[in-house]
């Protein structure tokens, strides 16, 4: 069983996960562009994956990512402060 403060903990740190990949989007999506513009062995399996999964480095993609992890941090403080209150 969860404890309400590792609920919490992980709430939280989804939900700052979610702002800081809906802020970045847009430098990831450039990083990811270059290293595939690089075509070096050195990012092999991640240009690998990105050629499989190409919507990985959308910006559009990525902030959607953003906010799903927000609003899963938010229901999921939602549910531990109606379960323990």
């Amino acid at each position: 069983m969860t404890s309400p403060e590792e609920a919490a903990f992980t709430a939280i740190s989804a939900i700052a996960a979610g702002i800081a990949t809906y802020l970045g989007a847009e430098k990831q999506a450039r990083a990811i562009r270059k290293r595939m513009e690089e075509g070096t062995d050195a990012y092999f399996e991640e240009q690998r994956s990105y050629r499989a999964y190409p919507h990985l480095s959308s910006p559009r993609r990525l902030r959607a990512i953003g906010v799903s992890l927000v609003a899963g941090g938010v229901a999921l403080l939602l549910l531990v402060w109606y379960k323990h209150s």
